[in-house]
């Protein structure tokens, strides 16, 4: 265990330096460099015997180097901004633990913490009998809201599928997010 000591004490002295770094009103939103420069600088090369920890820590200070300040004030984007030091701590667990949320043996209190989680925020709405699930992103959220109105409306399509259903359209306006596009292929609409 002492070599893994050694390693994340190693790394987290990197992401403790990057958050301090963050906090500065000096730092820049990114320092800016094209496709063909970052190539210049870094080697993206993935070799047969992959690299040591030594490299690792190299390509962890280049990645963090020439990446994005989301919690800069001057940083604005649609979807996330900023960082947040008990969502960073839960991402940790989450990797440190490896497991799936797919049933209550294989992660017991994560799935306590979801199911409480979706009980809270439909409260917020105002469901006295809501149900949900957590879903990675907005893409994958919009894809189970169009199988939800598809299998509300159609039962049936959940276990026959497409088959003998009448031509199913999806109508979004075109400020729509992309992914329904995508996402309508996905579920067979075109």
């Amino acid at each position: 265990m002492n070599g893994n000591r050694t390693i994340l004490d190693n790394f987290f002295a990197q992401v403790i330096a990057f958050t301090e770094r963050s906090d500065s009103d000096l730092q820049k939103v990114i320092a800016y460099k094209s496709p063909e420069e970052l190539q210049e600088l870094i080697d993206f090369r993935i070799g047969e015997d992959g690299v040591g920890y030594e490299t690792l820590f190299l390509h962890i200070a280049q990645y963090l180097e020439h990446a994005t300040h989301t919690h800069n004030p001057q940083f604005f984007n649609q979807l996330f901004g900023g960082f947040n030091l008990p969502a960073f701590m839960g991402e940790v667990i989450t990797a440190l633990t490896n497991t799936s949320m797919a049933t209550f043996e294989i992660a017991p209190v994560a799935s306590l913490i979801e199911t409480e989680m979706i009980q809270k925020m439909c409260g917020i709405v105002g469901y006295t009998q809501g149900d949900g699930i957590f879903v990675t992103g907005g893409s994958n959220a919009n894809l189970v809201a169009m199988f939800s109105a598809r299998n509300r409306l159609f039962p049936s399509s959940k276990t026959d599928g497409m088959f003998g259903l009448p031509r199913l359209t999806a109508f979004v306006s075109d400020q729509a997010h992309y992914s329904f596009e995508h996402n309508a292929n996905l579920m067979g609409l075109g």
